[in-house]
């Protein structure tokens, strides 16, 4: 080895890993690529991010096979992943119908997440379903910059999983925090063919069917009872029917008791709240 290289983790169950992965997704994937060192390349990312726990590319280049100095096997890596061959959804999307073969009468829940990178430069949102307490990912967009996001930035997303799920799965609701507060991701859901479980902001204002609004932390719902209103609208205006359901969390010993509003296209029920509440149970 390479005297000036770093140190790569002993081979043995490297290969051993690397050997299973690559031969199942060879049997999946194979008809999606056209180099197949474009899938060599993609299991030994796999096999590196699972033994350092990473995704930094130098942590990654520790791992990675060869006596290359770490900055040759980070320049590959990075090589590999501006591949404009490479059809990452093609590849990926092979995989899914795979893990969703028999789901077709399978009522999925779908989360809507995002999380920051690189101090806040930009921003990483993520469609996963919840399987059990995990969140498995579907499809992401990265975008620039932080706070708020339009929900017109993330319809292509939204539009390019529901159609890939369609044939999988009998329905799909999504669920949603108070990051995408706005009725227009309750209007994108319903634009797709999707339910929706949206919580909102206390202070969001609510027309009712005969006139009146009100702030939904102004209803008085007492602690310990829920709450359900059916064709409310949202905003001052009332431009967006929905169905409300609120209630008080419980708190704990580190979190005071919050009012949760959820907002569903389908009638309010204390279930809403129920289902809006797995995606808090998500690890």
């Amino acid at each position: 080895m390479n005297q000036t290289s770093e140190s790569v983790p002993s081979a043995g169950s490297s290969y051993t890993l690397y050997s299973r992965i690559y031969a199942q997704m060879k049997a999946l994937c194979g008809e999606h690529i056209s180099n197949i060192t474009q899938l060599t390349n993609c299991v030994w990312l796999v096999v590196c991010v699972l033994n350092g726990g990473s995704i930094s590319l130098a942590e990654l280049a520790l791992s990675w096979p060869g006596d290359a100095a770490a900055a040759s096997r980070v320049t590959r890596i990075r090589r590999w992943l501006k591949n404009p061959h490479v059809n990452a959804w093609a590849l990926y999307r092979a995989v899914l119908q795979q893990v969703l073969h028999g789901w077709q009468h399978v009522d999925l829940m779908v989360v809507i997440d995002g999380t920051l990178l690189f101090g806040d430069r930009w921003q990483v949102f993520r469609l996963s379903f919840v399987h059990g307490c995990r969140a498995i990912p579907l499809w992401w967009v990265v975008v620039p910059g932080k706070g708020l996001v339009q929900c017109e930035r993330l319809t292509a997303l939204f539009v390019q999983v529901a159609a890939f799920l369609a044939p999988y799965v009998r329905s799909v609701t999504c669920l949603a925090d108070r990051g995408f507060r706005d009725h227009d991701w309750a209007a994108l859901c319903l634009h797709v063919g999707w339910n929706y479980r949206i919580r909102v902001a206390r202070n969001t204002t609510l027309t009712f069917r005969s006139g009146p609004r009100r702030r939904i932390d102004r209803l008085g719902v007492r602690r310990g009872r829920i709450l359900c209103l059916n064709d409310v609208r949202l905003t001052l205006i009332g431009q967006f029917l929905t169905h409300l359901s609120v209630a008080w969390s419980l708190g704990d010993a580190t979190h005071a008791p919050e009012l949760v509003a959820v907002i569903s296209n389908q009638r309010a029920h204390p279930q809403r709240l129920d289902e809006y509440g797995l995606r808090m149970q998500i690890e």
